[in-house]
């Protein structure tokens, strides 16, 4: 009884939707890039810049978490939904995270080998040093990030789990693209080896 209550009280849209999966996996690295190069320049820019760029840090991280417990998917106890085991990168889609994680590293020895320059304070050049791990830190927790934008760029396929909404039984298969780009259930056989339980 007091799952049929419950069922009542959640509705449809409460469950994961696909593209919400993929868009949330480059929302989070999207906005670690942007904490990553906003806590160099909010500490060199002037007071007032650098005010409104801590705010934009602030609702940037705040999103973050936001992001992070979507990405989780605690609250989807209904319909999860996961990438495929068989989801990989291609070789180039690999080489480009390298250059680009080395590019961003490169780019941060070049900004904080100037900055020290521009310190209208001693407390702002105490400041860099902090700075200046934070964003090795963010550069090295980025990179699973981006992985996870990459392979949400790749994904045809997604596989799901959870409570069917017509039968309330456990159900498991694989969520594809149709031709007009909606994400259906796919119903082909080899997808579906376990489909209802």
């Amino acid at each position: 009884m007091i799952r049929s209550c419950y069922d009542l009280l959640k509705s449809q849209e409460e469950r994961q939707t696909p593209r919400w999966f993929i868009w949330n996996r480059y929302l989070v690295a999207v906005l670690v890039l942007v904490v990553n190069f906003g806590l160099p320049a909010s500490n060199v820019l002037e007071e007032k810049y650098s005010i409104i760029l801590t705010i934009v840090i602030g609702f940037c991280l705040m999103l973050f978490f936001f992001s992070i417990y979507e990405h989780c998917a605690f609250q989807y106890y209904d319909f999860r939904l996961s990438f495929p085991k068989d989801a990989k990168l291609t070789n180039r889609q690999i080489v480009g995270l390298i250059l680009f994680h080395i590019l961003i590293i490169l780019s941060f020895c070049l900004i904080f080998s100037i900055c020290p320059n521009e310190f209208s304070t001693y407390q702002r050049y105490q400041n860099n040093h902090f700075i200046r791990i934070a964003c090795h830190l963010i550069n090295i927790m980025l990179i699973p990030l981006n992985y996870c934008a990459v392979l949400a760029w790749n994904s045809k396929k997604l596989n799901f789990r959870g409570i069917h909404p017509g039968t309330k039984r456990r159900w498991v298969g694989v969520m594809k693209k149709d031709k007009k780009g909606r994400w259906v259930v796919d119903v082909e056989p080899e997808d579906h080896r376990i489909f209802v339980v």
